[in-house]
């Protein structure tokens, strides 16, 4: 056999194996080669680069207040209740508040007058005076005349006889009490604080009270009814008899 027939044929055979090689690797294509992959799945933790340290939470530094300087302190402001009509809609009506005055009962004037008896404070028994004369009708001033009359303290006698000018009318129970006050024997300024009395109540009955005292031995007395009966000739209201 030739030479060049031999390495023909070791040609073919060695194409003829190739073709069979790359015949079996696309026949198989699915496989691969294994690869070692290791089996712990725990997460890696992220790092962060360049952490930030934690800040501590900032505490307020009390600021220190001077003793002479006065913090002003905010009130709440209250909403104002609007009462009227608004927008076309009726007033609606808002019940009145009570005073505490309204709220306490009025005594009557019998116990007003025991109590006033009965206290020996000065203040306590002018507050009862006070509510005495607010009673209306002239059992209130018919009241204060017989406390009047008991009274020992001349300071409040003078009281009594000015708790009239705060009560209206009444001129007849008024002409009474005031009578008392200008009788002799009393001191000179309860007498003094009737007179004035007797001039507001602007009325001709009391001209003969006052012509009374002119011929008063006290001297004060005379003069102040002497300057009354000169008052009451210059008012035309008053005609004297």
């Amino acid at each position: 056999m030739s030479r060049s027939l031999v390495v023909l044929l070791v040609v073919m055979s060695a194409a003829v194996a190739g073709l069979i090689i790359l015949s079996k690797m696309r026949t198989r294509p699915d496989r691969q080669v294994a690869v070692n992959v290791p089996t712990d799945t725990t997460p890696t933790p992220a790092v962060t680069q360049n952490p930030s340290p934690v800040q501590p939470p900032v505490v307020p530094t009390p600021v220190a207040v001077p003793p002479n300087v006065q913090i002003p302190v905010v009130k709440p402001v209250v909403p104002q209740i609007q009462t009227g009509a608004v927008a076309g809609n009726p007033t609606i009506p808002v019940p009145a508040i009570p005073t505490a005055a309204a709220l306490s009962d009025t005594k009557p004037l019998p116990v007003l007058e025991k109590e006033y008896v009965a206290t020996t404070n000065r203040d306590t028994r002018l507050d009862l005076m006070m509510d005495i004369a607010d009673a209306p009708g002239p059992d209130a001033i018919r009241a204060l005349t017989r406390l009047f009359q008991m009274e020992t303290d001349p300071d409040l006698k003078v009281d009594l006889l000015d708790s009239l000018l705060g009560i209206e009318g009444q001129v007849e129970e008024k002409l009474k009490m005031l009578t008392l006050g200008a009788e002799k024997g009393l001191p000179t300024d309860v007498r003094q604080s009737a007179i004035d009395g007797l001039i507001d109540l602007d009325d001709p009955r009391v001209i003969p009270v006052l012509n009374g005292l002119l011929n008063d031995p006290d001297e004060e007395v005379r003069e102040g009814a002497k300057d009354a009966l000169e008052m009451l000739q210059s008012k035309p209201a008053v005609k004297l008899k």
